[in-house]
């Protein structure tokens, strides 16, 4: 009773791309700097996803053999919490990889890559990823933080950005394994200077957080 596979069209959801090599063999990390030192214990790498002639939707660019390191403050060495080899098999895949960890501080988290694959269409290695998830408990804490690269492949595609790789959004549609779909809600708002959108809920509830979508980006 699963909903099909979906994926977003148009310019997609970006992410970050590093330079790129002519073999796959090469080192290059991604870092991101949590707003405070904090207790995490999932992280969840999204690929990014480009179109195959012959094998239809496959990951680009994303790493055949990498590990995840966490520290706290200026210790640069950190803890390695994962480790995976091109015997782990994630490859070939569209999925996220989702890395449960037993509880553990932390105040950044790197992902280092040592073996590399091609991006896309591309006959060159590069390291790619569209978003990079740190959790503790249900909040994403990476969400919105800096991100550092060691090499920036920004030039090889316009919608690379280091910020794009902890917006939240994901090249994947959520849609419901059924009932008909439903239209966006657009508002002509011409000369209105303050619109309201206003949803009655029927009755009292306790609410923690509230999420605007934007509408497909094809519209």
């Amino acid at each position: 009773q699963l909903a099909k596979p979906s994926i977003r069209s148009g310019l997609g959801t970006g992410g970050v791309i590093s330079r790129s090599y002519q073999d796959r063999h090469h080192t290059e990390s991604i870092q991101i700097e949590l707003e405070k030192e904090t207790s995490i214990d999932l992280i969840t790498l999204i690929p990014v996803i480009s179109l195959n002639s012959s094998a239809g939707f496959v990951a680009s660019g994303f790493p055949e053999e990498f590990k995840l390191i966490v520290g706290t403050g200026q210790n640069t060495n950190g803890t390695v919490v994962a480790s995976f080899t091109a015997e782990d098999h994630l490859l070939p895949r569209i999925a996220p990889v989702a890395i449960s960890l037993p509880a553990i501080k932390a105040s950044w988290v790197r992902l280092e890559a040592n073996v590399l694959t091609r991006g896309g269409w591309r006959s060159d290695y590069v390291l790619q990823l569209s978003e990079m998830m740190v959790f503790n408990g249900p909040d994403n804490v990476a969400l919105h933080r800096p991100v550092q690269m060691s090499s920036d492949g920004r030039g090889l595609s316009f919608v690379m950005t280091k910020e794009s790789l902890v917006d939240g959004q994901v090249p994947y549609l959520m849609d419901a394994a059924k009932g008909a779909g439903s239209r966006f809600h657009m508002l002509n708002i011409t000369g209105i200077s303050k619109p309201i959108l206003s949803i009655d809920l029927g009755k009292q509830y306790p609410l923690d957080r509230i999420h605007v979508h934007a509408w497909e980006i094809s519209t």
